[in-house]
C-alpha cells in the first residue's frame, strides 16, 4: 500500500540524541520532578523525626541540588555517548559508569555547597576537609542515583528516536517496494496492450491497408501519450478518458459501425485521481468478449460517478455475455490481473474490482476507488 508514502529516505546507524528545545524541556522537567519528589520526601522524613524543615526550605534545598546536577547533564550525556551500554563492550562500559558515579556525586555536592552554602553547610560551621568529605559521602548514594537516572534518561531518548527513525525507514522501504510492484504490474500491461493492438492492425493490413495505416498513426499517438505518463501512477479522470478515447479510435477503425461508445460521466468526477491506464483493460475485455463476435450494434457504456467519498467507474457491454463460471477465468487474464494488483497495492482494502455477467447478456466491470481530487493528497505520490 502506498498510503505510507510522504517519507524521506536516509541511511542511519546509531544516532545521538539531538539538542532541541523539546529535549531540553524533557531534561528540565526530569530534574524538576526529581527535585520535587526529593523535597516532599525530605519534608516528610524531617517531620516524622520531630525536626523542623519547612516546605520552602525543603523545596529550595532539593530543587537547587537537582538543578546543580542538571547543569552537568551535557557532561553525563557525553560520557553515556562515549561509553554506550550496548552489546559491544557493555560490561566494561557498565563498570566505567559505576566508577564515574561517585565522582559525579562529589562534584555536584561540592558545587552545591560552594554556590548555595546552606545554613548547615560545613562552609558556615568551620571548614575542615573532614567535614567536606563527610558531606560528600552522605550525599553519595543520592548523587549516584541521579547519575544513573540521567544515563537512563539519555538512553531512553536515544532509543526512542532511533526507533522512530527506523520505523520511518521501514515505512519508506515498504512504500518503495509497493511502488516497484505497481510499476512492474503496469509494465506487464503495456506490452500486453501493445501486442493486442498490433494484432488488430495486422488483421487489417491485407483487407484494408488504408485503415491499417490510420491505426498505426493513432497507435503512435497513443504510445507517445503512454510514454509521457509512464512515471505517473495516478492521473485525473479527464486525462484517463482522453487516453481511452485514443485507444477507442483505433478500435473504431477496426470495427467501424459495429462499435458504439456511450459516455455517462459525472462532471464532479472529472478531477478525481485514478490509476493511469485503469479503464483500458476493462474496455479491451468488453470488446474482445462482448463486441468482437457481433455483426452489428455493438455498444460499450462507460460511466463515472462520485458517491460520498468514493469514485465509481463502470464499463458495460451489450455482448452475448459469458457463463458465470467463465468470469473467474476472465479475472485471471493478464490485463485484469495487473489491474487488480495495481488497485490492491495503491489503495489496499479501500478499492473493489468486480465483474458481473447478467443473465440478460453482456458483461459489467465495476471499480470503486477512494475519491481524491487532483491537487489533493494522492496515494501514489512520494
Amino acid at each position: 500500500m502506498l498510503i505510507l508514502a510522504r517519507l524521506k529516505a536516509r541511511a542511519f546507524g546509531r544516532l545521538p540524541v539531538r539538542l532541541s528545545l523539546r529535549n531540553i524541556g524533557i531534561v528540565v522537567a526530569f530534574w524538576t520532578f526529581l527535585g520535587t519528589y526529593s523535597a516532599v520526601q525530605a519534608h516528610v522524613a524531617f517531620t516524622l523525626a520531630g525536626k523542623k524543615n519547612s516546605w520552602g526550605n525543603a523545596f529550595f534545598s532539593e530543587l537547587t541540588y537537582c538543578y546543580t546536577a542538571c547543569l552537568l547533564t551535557p557532561l553525563v550525556v557525553a560520557i553515556a555517548r562515549r561509553f554506550p551500554i550496548e552489546r559491544a563492550h557493555w560490561l566494561r562500559n557498565l563498570f566505567i559508569h559505576l566508577a564515574i558515579m561517585p565522582v559525579f556525586s562529589a562534584v555536584v555536592k561540592f558545587i552545591y555547597d560552594v554556590v548555595f552554602s546552606p545554613p548547615n553547610s560545613y562552609l558556615r560551621q568551620g571548614f575542615t576537609f573532614t567535614k567536606m568529605l563527610w558531606s560528600i559521602v552522605n550525599y553519595s548514594d543520592f548523587g549516584a542515583i541521579l547519575y544513573g537516572l540521567t544515563v537512563a534518561l539519555y538512553y531512553t531518548l536515544e532509543y526512542w528516536q532511533r526507533y522512530q527513525r527506523e520505523s520511518l525507514r521501514a515505512a519508506q522501504l515498504q512504500t518503495q517496494l509497493a511502488q516497484a510492484q505497481v510499476q512492474t504490474l503496469k509494465m506487464q500491461l503495456h506490452p500486453h496492450f501493445l501486442f493486442n493492438t498490433l494484432h488488430s492492425i495486422s488483421a487489417l493490413i491485407q483487407e484494408d491497408p488504408e485503415s491499417a495505416e490510420t491505426m498505426i498513426a493513432r497507435l503512435s499517438d497513443l504510445l507517445r501519450r503512454a510514454l509521457d505518463q509512464s512515471a505517473t501512477q495516478e492521473i485525473p479522470l479527464r486525462d484517463e478518458l482522453d487516453f481511452l478515447n485514443l485507444y477507442l479510435e483505433i478500435e473504431r477503425t477496426r470495427f467501424e459501425e459495429r462499435l458504439k461508445v456511450d459516455y455517462d460521466i459525472d462532471p464532479a468526477a472529472l478531477d478525481a485521481l485514478v490509476p493511469n491506464m485503469i479503464l483500458q483493460p476493462l474496455v479491451e475485455n468488453a470488446i474482445r468478449h462482448g463486441i468482437a463476435d457481433r455483426t452489428e450494434n455493438g455498444r460499450i457504456s462507460i460511466s463515472a460517478r462520485k458517491r460520498a467519498n468514493d469514485l465509481l467507474l463502470k464499463v458495460e457491454d451489450n455482448g452475448s455475455g459469458i457463463p458465470a463460471r467463465a468470469v473467474l477465468s476472465l479475472k485471471e487474464g493478464v490485463g485484469l490481473t495487473s489491474t487488480r494488483g495495481r488497485l490492491e497495492r495503491l489503495y489496499g482494502s479501500g478499492q473493489r474490482l468486480q465483474l458481473e455477467a447478467p443473465s440478460a447478456g453482456g458483461l459489467i466491470a465495476r471499480i470503486v476507488l477512494p475519491f481524491v481530487a487532483a491537487g489533493e493528497w494522492s496515494h501514489a505520490q512520494n
